[in-house]
């Protein structure tokens, strides 16, 4: 079938030689990914713009496949990108590993968090409440998959 497609093309456009046809588009990026390199990041805080399966981001400590986290995608001053920054706590005895990046931050402690800053008490406390909340509820401490809100730096 293939070559038959390649003798197709080659006949159409007047190529002397069949030509591979790609089987994927060599361009892969998102809306989303293109609005984020124009350091336009509330882009992220529209589910309908992210990306549309498991993100490829590798796996937690406890082997969980990473995310995208709640507020996806987020530059850092070094160049590389965040997601998530996994921490752990103690709650009734029980360890809980959760995200440090959680909807609940200021612009100025998401700020502090993605330029490599210690975390501060607050920071913790937010993102222990709000792993917290979720856990009592059924759900993960980890954004699902598509479950975006919007970065506090563009409200």
């Amino acid at each position: 079938m293939a070559g038959l497609l390649e003798q197709f093309a080659s006949g159409l456009f007047g190529l002397s030689q069949p030509q591979q046809i790609p089987q994927k588009p060599a361009f892969t990026s998102t809306l989303a990914d293109l609005l984020q390199s124009q350091n336009l990041g509330a882009a992220y805080g529209n589910p309908m713009l992210m990306r549309q399966g498991a993100a490829n981001f590798g796996k937690r400590e406890d082997g969980s496949q990473k995310g995208f986290g709640f507020l996806g995608k987020l530059s850092r001053p070094d160049g590389d990108f965040s997601t998530e920054l996994s921490f752990d706590f103690t709650y009734g005895g029980k360890n809980i590993t959760a995200p440090l990046i959680v909807p609940t931050l200021t612009a100025q402690e998401l700020n502090l968090l993605l330029s490599g800053g210690k975390p501060t008490n607050e920071i913790f406390q937010k993102a222990s409440d709000y792993a917290l909340q979720r856990s009592q509820s059924g759900a993960s401490p980890f954004a699902r998959n598509g479950e975006m809100y919007p970065d506090p730096r563009y409200k």
